[in-house]
Formats: C-alpha cells, structure tokens, sequence
C-alpha cells in the first residue's frame, strides 16, 4: 500500500494506490484540489522515480518516435508494477 499526496505544494488531494493479485486499487482520499490540471505529465512527481533504466528506455523510443501509447504499454507489459 502506498499513500500518494501532492504534499509539496499543500494539495488536500490524496489517494491510496494498492497492488493485489496482480491488480491496482486507488481509493480516493480526498477528492479537493488547490492547484489547476497540467497537461505536462513530467510535472508529476510519480513521474520524476523512474530507474535510469526506464528513463533511458522512455528516451530510446521517444527517439525513434514511438506513440506515446505504445511506450506506455512496453512499459506495462515490462513491469507491470510499474506507477504509470
């Protein structure tokens, strides 16, 4: 279990992501926002732990301009635990 906020910037939004039986659970804590969307999705935090690996990986096939849902998915089937 692993609790996910937006701490830094004293966001009350907060969710509980869970991993079990091969499968994700969120349950939302709190629902309320302090900030506006972002269409960037590198402005999240759970994207700024990737390993060097997938970072060098997501930039090997940005290169070869790979559809961002393909990247996606090789980086699901690779490791399904994977936050994204």
């Amino acid at each position: 279990m692993q609790w996910i906020s937006t701490w830094l910037i004293q966001c009350p939004f907060s969710v509980i992501r869970l991993y079990k039986d091969d499968q994700w659970y969120l349950d939302v804590q709190n629902r309320k926002h302090n900030h506006i969307n972002t269409t960037t999705p590198s402005a999240y935090s759970v994207h700024q732990h990737f390993s060097i690996t997938t970072r060098q990986k997501i930039a090997d096939l940005s290169c070869a301009r790979t559809q961002l849902q393909e990247i996606l998915l090789i980086l699901r089937i690779e490791d399904p635990k994977l936050p994204i």
